[in-house]
């Protein structure tokens, strides 16, 4: 069984594949319905860490707010 700092295969496909904005922004109106100018410009600015948080964030919490804030 690999360690913790072993990279896995999928690790990398799904940093590729689903580490940009649209897909939070996707995520979100999915989720929450119309998003707002100010919320699509923040997801927008950030950076591949905070995308990734955001994307773990929205499938737990129950606001906008909440996964960008979070």
């Amino acid at each position: 069984m690999p360690d913790d700092n072993t990279k896995r295969p999928h690790d990398t496909f799904f940093k590729k594949t689903f580490s940009d904005g649209a897909t939070v922004l996707t995520l979100l109106r999915v989720k929450f319905g119309k998003v707002s100018d100010a919320d699509v410009a923040r997801v927008e600015r950030a950076d591949d860490e905070a995308v990734e948080h955001f994307l773990e964030r929205v499938l737990t919490t129950d606001s906008v707010a909440a996964v960008l804030d979070g």
